[in-house]
């Protein structure tokens, strides 16, 4: 099993290190540096169901400007041998600044579906798969919203416990999107970091961490090149322990 994730890590390196290259390659890449600053909450109940939700609010620096505000509710089921489920909805609300014009708001939302694997590699070390779908609702000029797209995203991500109360991830995540009468690209974007998670105690952690995010624009040839900071409060509520 050992061998297994290695070669898989090293694979998926090698697909992150191409589409970098093909991205670095191209004429047009817009760099943009952002933050991002979040809310994850996390009910446990006492039939290994989960309910989560998670508010997170993306800004541009230097200058400043609003870039994305999301709301992601999921129930998660627990299926055994390290496998979950998960079902939910995503509210997304993108604020577009165009050249020499008013700032104007695209709605678009997501009902999404996942399944995440957790692989023990050693006593501190783990290999953390999630293979998700998401039908993607976006609004238009005419602000209709009309499905543009089934987008596939896979994430591999390994972490390593530092200390009793620090863990360090390094992930990759790649996402596709699908249909043929889709405007989008085929190849939407790539997402590479590394994030420090500390507990302050056992039902709250901080994490700060860094994101490169490459994307490809519906223009053929032009690509984004985003850095990002990124700040996230996991908190968690044992319903069941509560109940009983």
């Amino acid at each position: 099993m050992l061998d297994f994730s290695i070669k898989m890590l090293k694979i998926f390196g090698f697909v992150g290190m191409f589409f970098s290259l093909l991205l670095f390659g191209q004429n047009s890449i817009e760099h943009q540096q952002l933050v991002w600053y979040g809310y994850n909450l996390n009910l446990e109940t006492k039939n290994q169901i989960s309910i989560k939700q998670e508010i997170e609010n993306r800004s541009f620096l230097s200058p400043w400007r609003q870039n994305i505000l999301l709301s992601t509710t999921q129930v998660e089921k627990n299926l055994g041998s390290n496998w979950k489920a998960a079902a939910g909805f995503t509210y997304f609300l993108q604020t577009i600044h165009p050249p020499n014009s008013h700032s104007v708001n695209r709605t678009e939302l997501r009902p999404q579906f996942s399944f995440s694997y957790k692989q023990i590699l050693h006593e501190n070390w783990q290999l953390n798969h999630r293979y998700q779908g998401e039908l993607r609702w976006i609004e238009n000029n005419l602000n209709d919203i009309a499905l543009t797209a089934l987008r596939l995203r896979y994430r591999i991500q390994l972490q390593h416990q530092l200390s009793e109360k620090l863990k360090l991830k390094l992930f990759e995540e790649i996402h596709i999107n699908t249909f043929k009468n889709s405007s989008l690209a085929i190849f939407d974007q790539n997402r590479a970091g590394i994030a420090f998670q500390y507990s302050l105690m056992p039902s709250l952690d901080l994490e700060l961490g860094y994101l490169n995010w490459y994307q490809q624009r519906n223009i053929m040839g032009e690509f984004y090149d985003r850095n990002i900071l990124r700040f996230t409060i996991y908190h968690q509520i044992d319903l069941g322990s509560k109940a009983e």
